[in-house]
């Protein structure tokens, strides 16, 4: 690992530390999370539970959202990365029972606006998301609204900077 991607391998800092714009300025381009003790031997492998990634495990929208709003709430606790995982999980019924219409059309189309809804109403940083995962975010403008809740925090920085 540290012989393929060199200077571009990010230590483990203080996540509040972890900005992009830390990630330019240092030329890193690489986090690697590990899920075994090994981590504590290499500088460059940060601990697992670094970067929680709760999982609603729901077909319903509403507390798929619910979910969200609760874990993303404790997140700031525990000074880590965060996953906001904005997906529904289909149970075996749920999959037999659409087999022919597929999943994308019974849980995604339905659902998938209530999602980016979520999504828009957030506030990026330290007591807000950090990194969103969603299925079939090419049928929404999503990366179009992730990049704008980045812009948020450039116009926090600029205002901040002028005070």
């Amino acid at each position: 690992i540290r012989s393929a991607f060199g200077s571009k391998l990010c230590s483990v800092e203080c996540v509040e530390y972890v900005t992009l714009q830390y990630m330019w300025e240092k030329k890193h381009q690489v986090l690697i999370f590990y899920h075994y003790p090994l981590c504590r031997e290499f500088p460059f492998l940060w601990p697992g539970n670094k970067m929680p990634a709760p999982w609603a495990n729901t077909t319903n929208v509403h507390k798929l959202i619910q979910f969200l709003e609760t874990t993303l709430e404790e997140r700031s606790r525990y000074g880590t990365f965060h996953v906001s995982q904005a997906i529904l999980t289909p149970r075996v019924k749920t999959i037999a029972r659409h087999l022919i219409r597929g999943l994308k059309n019974t849980l995604v189309h339905r659902n998938l606006p209530m999602i980016l809804n979520w999504v828009k109403a957030q506030k990026p940083g330290v007591m807000g998301v950090n990194i969103i995962t969603s299925d079939f975010v090419e049928l929404v403008d999503f990366a179009a609204t992730v990049i704008a809740l980045n812009d948020l925090l450039l116009e926090e920085d600029e205002s901040t900077s002028k005070s």
